[in-house]
């Protein structure tokens, strides 16, 4: 899919830039309205949607921090116990009797040849919420196994190149023996940072967009919970800050044309789609890690435009609009084990 622009505007009686400031995204056609900027929340990785869910998640390791007031070990205690840790210290954490299976979320920025001609930015601040893992022994299975599903809650896994998130543990023993060839991962939302160069008012102003988008219905986010395809983008230019949001007729994720990876918008979620070939075993003696790759390599796509103080490879934006955002989402994915 690719996507085109068309105006929106919008008045901000509270932050105005000297004149109401009307910003145009990628195939928006509804009218954005101011947002209580103490909406946005901060970030976090492995952060869960506020249902209740049944799994048992795991977390990432680089994540782990002590809280104020907790017992301290000291080195020697701490030593003596180190080596006699087994793997049912691991069990105990994650909930679960017997060997597990540890699905990880990792993105990497190898460089990634990018054949569409247009501009790219890697993201920051860039999360993903994960729902859901369905496996395939082929595209159209009528049998799929479904590794993990958090139904409308969601744990949010960082994309930052390097980033690595458990995402769900299960029990080795429930997964079925057999060789699969597709997988099915379903999003709750993406939250992404862009920088960028607002031109108002003969200034050249540089930001940043704080970007997001839910991707599938029932997204608990910030407080409130919304439907599949609203929107939030936010210019930051540091003391001043300029907010929209809407429903509906953003740019959504997509894939580079001919990658082995497809988005689909489904009926209240959106699921990627990729090839992979893994053969899955119940019967392992002890636990197994399965990582799910995405390379992020300037995957927020572009067209340079040649407005007055525009740059080649800088996302650039005046009071009528950014230029012309064709493709977000990662470039390629993997999926194998550790």
């Amino acid at each position: 899919m690719q996507y085109t622009n068309s105006k929106i505007s919008t008045t901000l009686s509270t932050l105005t830039l000297g004149t109401a400031l009307g910003l145009s995204l990628g195939g928006l056609a509804c009218v954005g309205e101011p947002v209580d900027l103490g909406e946005r929340s901060d970030t976090s990785t492995d952060e869960i949607g506020d249902g209740e869910t049944d799994m048992d998640v795991g977390t990432d390791d680089s994540a782990e921090q002590g809280e104020s007031g907790d017992e301290v070990e000291t080195d020697s205690e701490t030593d003596s116990e180190t080596d006699s840790e087994t793997d049912s210290e691991t069990d105990s954490e994650t909930g679960l009797e017997g060997p597990a299976v540890h699905i990880h979320v990792r993105a990497t920025g190898d460089d990634f040849d990018h054949m569409d001609g247009f501009a790219g930015q890697t993201p920051q601040d860039y999360f993903y919420g994960i729902r859901s893992l369905t496996l395939y022994r082929e595209p159209g299975d009528p049998e799929p196994m479904l590794v993990f599903d958090y139904g409308s809650d969601y744990v949010e896994a960082s994309y930052a190149p390097g980033a690595d998130t458990v995402v769900a543990s299960v029990l080795a023993q429930d997964l079925e023996a057999d060789t699969f060839t597709y997988a099915r991962v379903t999003v709750s939302h993406v939250r992404l940072r862009i920088d960028a160069t607002m031109h108002a008012l003969d200034l050249d102003i540089p930001g940043a967009f704080d970007i997001i988008h839910v991707l599938g219905g029932d997204t608990s986010y910030g407080g409130e919970t919304h439907d599949q395809g609203w929107w939030r983008y936010i210019f930051d230019a540091g003391l001043m800050q300029f907010p929209l949001k809407g429903q509906g007729g953003g740019p959504g994720v997509d894939a580079p044309i001919g990658a082995p990876i497809s988005v689909v918008e489904e009926e209240g979620e959106t699921a990627l789609y990729f090839a992979i070939d893994l053969p899955v075993d119940p019967n392992v003696a002890e636990d197994v890690d399965i990582v799910m790759e995405f390379n992020v390599d300037d995957c927020f796509r572009w067209q340079d435009g040649a407005g007055e103080g525009y740059l080649e490879d800088v996302f650039d934006a005046t009071p009528v609009g950014p230029e012309p955002i064709t493709r977000m989402g990662a470039n390629d994915s993997a999926l194998y084990y550790e």
